[in-house]
């Protein structure tokens, strides 16, 4: 299952490896450049920035806008100080707004991921996404049903960019049915 940064990451090296993949599961996610998007170029410019760097420094800002609005959900303190917790120290902010910098940056990266996608297309793919999610929407989700004909797609309404907290069991489930399904 790839989400996240996990698309470009895991789907790179599922398509260097399309003989050790039999199936997908793909969360909101992208796995092409996005430099065309405005509204990412804003957001990667604002926060992996010089902004961005500096709110997150002085107030953890990149960690907190991330967990006030990719989850749906309301999640306990504890488990809110959990994510939070890598960040608690001003020193490792840093690595915070790198991932924002990249979404521009990684370009060339981006457009290899995209290469290899159609070494994968006759892969069954599940495609279970959030609805509320701030960061990937209709249009990626659209691309990744035009991309991979043999998808079965479940839109999960109480869910926002980290769907596994917000709707992990239901995930679950349903790739337990589809799982059996496409065997």
């Amino acid at each position: 299952m790839v989400q996240d940064w996990g698309g470009p990451i895991g789907l790179s090296l599922a398509g260097r490896r399309p003989e050790r993949i039999r199936r997908l599961v793909i969360g909101n996610t992208f796995a092409w450049p996005l430099e065309g998007e405005i509204r990412i170029r804003l957001f990667s410019w604002l926060m992996g920035g010089p902004v961005g760097r500096l709110l997150t420094w002085a107030f953890n800002f990149v960690p907190r806008f991330f967990f006030s609005r990719g989850l749906h959900s309301r999640v306990s303190t504890e488990v809110l100080q959990a994510y939070l917790a890598p960040w608690q120290q001003r020193a490792r902010r840093t690595a915070a707004v790198i991932a924002p910098r990249q979404l521009i940056r990684a370009s060339e990266y981006l457009r290899e991921v995209e290469s290899g996608l159609p070494r994968l297309i006759d892969r069954p793919t599940l495609i279970v996404w959030g609805t509320r999610d701030f960061a990937f929407g209709p249009q990626e989700r659209q691309r990744f049903k035009r991309l991979f004909p043999h998808h079965h797609t479940v839109l999960f309404d109480r869910a926002s960019h980290f769907l596994q907290e917000d709707a992990g069991d239901e995930i679950a489930t349903e790739i337990r049915k589809w799982a059996d399904e496409t065997q």
